[in-house]
């Protein structure tokens, strides 16, 4: 059996994926487990570097994709993980790290590892953070700073399988920018998992993260697939059976030994090979070519109708100024000059270098492929020499770091692949063996490191998966070696978790509209080329992705969203390929309605635009509000009009790009926002971006004791608690949707946040929240209008924007002062103040007195648009709140909402007694 270059590591990995159920059924399947790493640097890795080996910021990084705090060194033989943080306020602060893990624990089960706090003296308490799903177990010890200390655990026993481990140092007291630095080596980790067959034959490649052998062998028509296990005898209680790419069970039988002869009528694509019995579980995947191989993305591939070639021709044109008229590619000896300690200062320059001239080969293929032009032909045939000549890719401040690719190389692969398609026949052959050769040295091989073995963004969740994954997918999908089909296979099994984890079932993206934009570039390219080599569909987790877009714009493209996204509709371009699905009238209508005409995100439309029906009448309207359960988002809208109000909540597990913005919320009128946010910064280089635009008060949300940051980080769907949302109503023009907060609170009790909504009327927006004892809350409030009166008696704001108004008043069961501030002035005014007067963001503030529990009634509708609230005192300690028919009665246990009189238009919303 062939291994990869991190055999050892992957072999002590071997059973990160593991069957919840057998494990808890049957401990007589399990083995004792043991995990190392020291982190050592692979092969060809850079000096003094060394590897993740999977381990990921602790807290989790706004960004796991760019996280410059996380890194790897290798000095005097000793490697280690390392983050370095400078913190941005005095006081505690906790740096860790965190790894995904699926095993069980035992009588024995312990974890140890080496640990070094540089930068802090004295004792320094460690937390060491064992969670099963939302389960919990923190358990301590402590290190001396300084030197390295070993640090060894025992694990308590249970049978629920561990999903994650963090460890942590808790340093009690740094200063504002001063460098903390904490390292971790030599980590050993002995616990039970699933017992599993070794693979003897073929050659293959083992996946310990997904429990997976890679055949690395393509076979076909003909070919006899044969697959040898080595286990414990007699063998004949082990059972075996072959899965086709439809799903079809075509081979089964006994033994340790799987044999079947592909016939012409089996169906291409991937095989999935299953044995199961004494020796525990194995499953190999194995890639079956048709008799006569298909182009990379069937009939996609085509000349382009003058429109778009009109297009084509600009963009290339646009290239070929930038690029200048002597296309001296050889440039891209360039790469390795750029400095490998500092990242940001030459990134554009790299971006250009590695990105431009493979798109201008791109375009020079497409317009070759529509009018024959040699010149083209001979202009893309020139680059892609070029470029393949090329001894390095990737920026080499990148494996300085420990990492062995980047996205961008993933877009660059994209490129190149997609030029060859639209070459075709063009392509002579002795340059497509150096291009396959040139992509499996610096794309697929360095891809495969470090997103299969060492799992990089273990999480699933990041764009730079669809574009670096799906980029060396593509590339490894279309070389002619049938011997690299284990690294498409593996890639693909990365792929396909980074679609089922980011593109959720409620038909909207963890990340953000952007980024949901952004990763689909690529993605679709591989859902399209999945279907015709892997006989693989994604098109049912890809479905519907105009959804959210369409719940939450207002105006005429402009659109509520959370998180670092850029909040446009448009360009909707990417989604072509769905769209040429023609599955979803919806859809084509929402294409073709935010499509961009020009250049940008151009070669979707080439490859799938004429195959999207034109929209017809839209089926019968939806619901205008829905909860977007998987992502956290509810959404609530009066109508469909651009007019229409438009309101949308955040509550809901972490997933990448997100904020400290559990419960925050939107309000949009008229084609006007009205209360927004601290809004998108560059977390490249904003200086504002870690303390005011993540954090809870960039958000309209709760802060305790003023403290700015006042949430903690939601786990996600891996590991640890996070808030979510039920609908408690939705009925007769009414919507009640409520979040529990209280998992990203850890000062309170309980929080609940409830926004009420009647169509036609008000939104209220009601805070109930109990502590264990007394703090001071503050409500925060961002509006993006200005403030036309701000009333202290009355607790009101009006803000007003031409002829239109919005009005806030706010009312709670304890005394508060309504107050304002002003927030950092944003990177982006700074060119702005150049020319035109800038003002700081206002921030409204709704403060309380020290008290243990209180309910904050807001109320936010369009001035003069209907009768304003009553606020009275009911018997006992109840407040009522009266707003036409709608009434809210509550203390600081309970609220009841009724509509009328009618005893099913009543709902109750209770605190929970706790945590």
């Amino acid at each position: 059996m062939t291994l990869s270059s991190c055999a050892w590591r992957l072999l002590s990995v071997c059973c990160l994926v593991v069957g919840t159920a057998a494990a808890q059924q049957d401990r007589s399947l399990l083995a004792p487990y043991l995990y190392r790493s020291h982190f050592q640097p692979g092969p060809g890795a850079a000096p003094n570097s060394g590897s993740r080996d999977g381990w990921e910021s602790f807290p989790l990084a706004e960004d796991a994709g760019y996280d410059p705090t996380l890194g790897v060194e290798t000095s005097h033989g000793l490697s280690a993980v390392t983050r370095e943080v400078i913190p941005h306020r005095d006081g505690k602060l906790a740096i860790g790290f965190i790894r995904r893990v699926h095993v069980v624990t035992g009588p024995s089960s312990s974890l140890a590892f080496r640990l070094r706090v540089l930068s802090a003296t004295g004792g320094i308490p460690v937390s060491i953070h064992i969670y099963r799903g939302e389960e919990e177990v923190v358990l301590r010890s402590k290190v001396q700073g300084g030197g390295w200390q070993r640090v060894q655990v025992a694990l308590p026993v249970s049978s629920r399988p561990i999903t994650a481990i963090a460890i942590t140092a808790n340093l009690p007291r740094v200063s504002s920018g001063r460098l903390e630095r904490v390292a971790i080596s030599d980590v050993e980790l002995r616990a039970l998992s699933t017992r599993h067959y070794l693979l003897k034959s073929p050659s293959a490649l083992w996946d310990g993260h997904r429990k997976l052998y890679y055949l690395q062998r393509a076979l076909r028509s003909g070919d006899q697939l044969a697959v040898e296990f080595d286990g414990p005898k007699p063998s004949f209680h082990a059972r075996w059976e072959i899965e086709a790419s439809n799903g079809q069970v075509i081979g089964h039988g006994s033994g340790l030994k799987v044999q079947h002869v592909i016939s012409a009528n089996d169906p291409a694509g991937v095989w999935t090979i299953r044995l199961e019995g004494q020796g525990g579980s194995s499953t190999a995947l194995a890639l079956i070519h048709p008799s006569v191989r298909q182009p990379l993305l069937g009939a996609a591939v085509h000349a382009v109708s003058p429109e778009l070639l009109q297009q084509v021709t600009a963009r290339r044109d646009e290239l070929r100024k930038d690029l200048g008229t002597d296309l001296a590619f050889e440039l891209g000896a360039n790469i390795q000059e750029i400095g490998a300690q500092y990242l940001l200062p030459g990134l554009p320059s790299y971006f250009n270098l590695v990105q431009k001239p493979t798109e201008l080969a791109l375009w020079d293929a497409v317009s070759y492929r529509t009018t024959g032009e040699i010149g083209e032909r001979d202009e893309a045939l020139h680059m892609l020499r070029e470029v393949a000549s090329w001894q390095q890719w990737i920026h080499p401040w990148f494996p300085a770091h420990g990492y062995h690719s980047y996205y961008p190389l993933g877009i660059m692969t994209k490129n190149i692949v997609m030029a060859e398609q639209f070459l075709g026949n063009a392509l002579p052959a002795d340059l497509k063996l150096t291009l396959d050769a040139a992509l499996l040295q610096q794309s697929i091989m360095p891809i495969y490191e470090e997103y299969v073995v060492e799992d990089r963004l273990q999480f699933d969740v990041s764009n730079w998966i669809g574009h670096t994954v799906g980029g060396a997918l593509l590339a490894a999908l279309q070389s002619d070696n049938p011997d690299i089909a284990g690294y498409a296979l593996a890639l693909y099994a990365k792929e396909r978790k980074h679609i089922e984890s980011a593109y959720t079932a409620d038909g909207s993206y963890g990340e953000g509209i952007s980024y949901h934009r952004f990763d689909f570039e690529t993605t679709a390219l591989v859902a399209a080329a999945a279907k015709e080599q892997l006989g693989v569909s994604f098109d049912s987790q890809l479905a519907r992705p105009q959804r959210y877009f369409r719940y939450a714009t207002y105006g005429k493209n402009s659109l509520e969203d959370f998180g670092d996204s850029h909040v446009d509709t448009g360009p909707s371009n990417v989604f072509a390929y769905m769209a040429a699905q023609n599955s979803d009238p919806d859809l084509a209508e929402f294409y073709f309605q935010y499509r961009n005409s020009g250049t940008p995100e151009l070669l979707s439309r080439i490859l799938w635009e004429d195959a999207v029906d034109p929209p017809i009448a839209s089926q019968a309207d939806s619901p205008t509000s829905v909860l977007f359960e998987k992502r956290g988002i509810a959404v609530q809208r009066d109508r469909w009009s651009p007019e229409s109000p438009v309101v949308a909540m955040r509550a809901g597990p972490n997933f990448n790009h997100n904020h400290a913005d559990q419960g925050s919320l939107f309000y949009a009128w008229n084609n006007r926002l009205w209360i927004g946010e601290a809004g998108y910064a560059d977390y490249y280089k904003d200086p504002n971006y870690p303390t005011y635009n993540i954090q809870a008060i960039g958000h309209n949300t709760i802060l305790v004791d003023r403290d700015p940051e006042s949430q903690a980080v939601a786990g996600n769907m891996v590991f640890g608690k996070y808030p979510s949302m039920r609908q408690v109503a939705s009925k007769d023009g009414i919507q009640i949707v409520s979040a529990d907060l209280s998992a990203v609170y850890p000062q309170v009790r309980s929080y609940i946040r409830t926004l009420i909504y009647r169509k036609g009327g008000a939104l209220v927006v009601m805070d109930q929240i109990r502590s264990n004892g007394p703090h001071r809350f503050s409500q925060i409030w961002h509006p993006e209008q200005p403030i036309a009166a701000f009333d202290l008696q009355k607790n009101v704001v009006r803000m007003q924007a031409q002829n239109d108004g919005v009005e806030m008043q706010m009312f709670s069961t304890t005394a508060m002062i309504l107050g304002q501030s002003k927030g950092p002035l944003p990177l982006s005014s700074y060119e702005k103040a150049e020319r035109d007067p800038v003002q700081k963001p206002m921030i409204i503030e709704y403060q309380s007195g020290l008290v243990d529990s209180l309910t904050i009634l807001t109320v936010i509708q369009p001035s003069g648009k209907a009768a304003g609230p009553q606020w009275s005192v009911a018997a006992g300690k109840k407040r009522e709140l009266r707003l036409g028919e709608l009434l809210i009665q509550c203390d600081n246990r309970q609220a009841t909402v009724s509509l009328g009189k009618t005893p099913d238009m009543t709902w109750t919303i209770r605190l929970p007694s706790q945590k």
